[in-house]
């Protein structure tokens, strides 16, 4: 980011240093350490570097197990960013270049929307900071990289919409319908959210032509959809049809949404109340996301009051039906869709989004801009303080459960188990890594940070990795063959494989021919196995695998080799 490009905007020369300083901070722990706790992170580099071996003359197992799927899926983009950076760098070095574009794109993404919603004027600075709280949020600790990444072009492409609404042209609309693609390519959420949105607007200013008295009603009207309503369906237009030529031909929503029993629980309201999709590992960050939704309520409260005695909603005070809107869309959207439990989590994350736009349209005094400026960097610091010591903390753990990788032959089969702590053992087991359970208020689930970590394993000894659940997946580039598809031989589940209590590891060479060479198993507890499956897990093991490896940090860790192996010759 050049000076040029902030010398357009209204930030002082200290405004600027800090903006800058803080993306800077943030950056930092992505460097520090080299695994970070991001739950999905390591399967994301897993396939992309499955997807590079499909893209280089080198012959791999990866063509044995493995193929492309080239269906227009909605959760490309990363993993083509991924893939790309892997012929420049280590996959390791990619992923962290990855994540450092994300959290450097995201402030500078808030701050171009911000400034979008007032025609002739820029936002009020101190605004663009309420985006480094955002940064490293749940659905990045989840390592969801598309949809992260979906936050960051939602928020140019509505910045982009704002500012061009009234007087689009045919080289803006092409930038829009490209802008709009990228979207759709990324997230499917973010996608449908941006149509939402724009359809709201849209909408809303219509009425408010209407209700407002005036001769030139219908000229009003007639610009509006000329100017900008069928640009913006005709930009919309062909991701629209992708989208539903994809949702024809996919599995995704097929196990459907789900509700819970209780439309109270349903509801979540307590993690709109505590911003729970700010909070992913410790029960400090409650507080600062509760801070944060504070803030936002009070500036809301201020703007409202604003428009008292005399209330009358301008054209920009769509953004608060917006808002509105989308509050609604979380409260009724089910439980889970096509199994996946965060559909809230993600959905509570625009309403504040679009929330911050609509506090844009506002006037502040000085007092409370330089006060909400400062406010925010010492939140946004003392978050990035606590972020960083939990992933230092986890990084000693992630370092451990990788610790088997130089013991995998490459081009091998591995299924990585990780066993869940029996509840008795957490007061017995002092190095117990504290993954931290919220209150069923704030979210009634929580991170596991272990179930994906053998893909860097994988990544380190080119394996092919049996508990790839996004080799299962029909919007993945890269799929399981059929055949030898693990998901349909060895679990019912798409997620539950890496931590199946029951798996029949010596059936799925009965069945396919192809035996599984490695099995590691990650277990926090010394505790005697309770569950039958797990027994019979262990059984297996020690009738046709042979233990080769414990870690030595805290035997958590341990690598299991297949009987008869061929080991290459050094």
């Amino acid at each position: 980011m050049s000076n040029q490009f902030f010398s357009h905007q209204p930030f002082s020369p200290l405004e600027n240093s800090l903006f800058v300083g803080l993306i800077g901070l943030f950056l930092l722990p992505i460097w520090l350490f080299k695994y970070l706790p991001l739950q999905d992170g390591p399967i994301h580099v897993h396939t992309a570097n499955v997807l590079h071996g499909f893209l280089t003359s080198t012959p791999s197992i990866f063509q044995d197990y493995y193929i492309t799927n080239l269906q227009l899926a909605p959760n490309w983009t990363t993993q083509i960013i991924l893939t790309g950076l892997m012929f420049i760098t280590s996959p390791i070095i990619a992923e962290k270049l990855l994540l450092s574009l994300y959290v450097l794109l995201l402030p500078v993404a808030v701050r171009y929307a911000l400034n979008g919603v007032r025609a002739n004027a820029f936002a009020p600075a101190f605004l663009a900071f309420l985006s480094f709280p955002f940064c490293y949020n749940l659905m990045f600790h989840m390592g969801f990289y598309n949809f992260a990444y979906s936050l960051v072009i939602f928020l140019f492409v509505i910045g982009y919409w704002l500012r061009h609404r009234r007087h689009f042209r045919l080289a803006q609309m092409g930038i829009l319908l490209l802008l709009i693609l990228g979207l759709y390519f990324t997230h499917l959420f973010s996608f449908i959210v941006f149509g939402i949105v724009v359809g709201v607007l849209n909408l809303f200013q219509g009425i408010h032509i209407l209700l407002t008295p005036r001769r030139d009603t219908l000229i009003l009207l007639k610009q509006l959809v000329v100017k900008t309503t069928l640009p913006t369906l005709v930009a919309l237009l062909p991701a629209g049809v992708i989208c539903l030529q994809f949702l024809g031909q996919t599995s995704v929503g097929s196990r459907g949404p789900r509700w819970t029993a209780s439309m109270f629980d349903n509801l979540r309201l307590g993690s709109i109340l505590t911003l729970s999709s700010l909070v992913s590992y410790n029960w400090l960050e409650l507080v600062f996301a509760i801070a944060i939704i504070s803030l936002l309520l009070a500036l809301a409260s201020y703007q409202l009051l604003q428009k008292f005695p005399h209330f009358h909603l301008n054209d920009r005070d769509g953004l608060l039906v917006v808002t509105i809107v989308l509050v609604g869309v979380y409260l009724l959207a089910p439980k889970t869709l096509s199994g996946s439990v965060t559909i809230k989590d993600r959905l509570l994350l625009y309403p504040v989004l679009t929330g911050m736009l609509w506090l844009a349209a506002g006037n502040y005094p000085g007092f409370v801009r330089q006060g909400m400026k400062w406010l925010l960097v010492a939140i946004s610091s003392a978050m990035l303080i606590l972020q960083t010591h939990t992933y230092a903390y986890f990084n000693d753990y992630l370092t451990e459960y990788i610790s088997t990788a130089p013991l995998i032959e490459q081009n091998a089969t591995l299924l990585a188990i990780n066993f869940p702590t029996p509840k008795d053992a957490l007061s017995r087991t002092a190095d117990e890594p504290a993954l931290w359970r919220p209150p069923t208020f704030v979210r009634p689930w929580q991170i596991n940070l272990f179930i994906n970590a053998s893909g860097y394993t994988a990544v380190e000894r080119q394996a092919v990795l049996i508990n790839n659940y996004q080799a299962n997946e029909d919007y993945f580039p890269v799929n399981f063959r059929p055949e030898l598809n693990p998901f349909e031989i060895l679990a019912a589940d798409d997620w539950e494989l890496g931590r199946q209590t029951s798996v029949d590891i010596l059936g799925y060479s009965d069945i396919t021919g192809r035996p599984i060479d490695y099995v590691s198993i990650w277990r926090t507890s010394d505790l005697p196995l309770q569950e039958e499956g797990a027994q019979a897990i262990f059984q297996q093991l020690f009738s046709a695998y042979d233990l080769i490896y414990t870690s030595p940090q805290r035997g958590y860790a341990q690598l299991y080799r297949r009987k008869g192996f061929q080991i290459s010759a050094p």
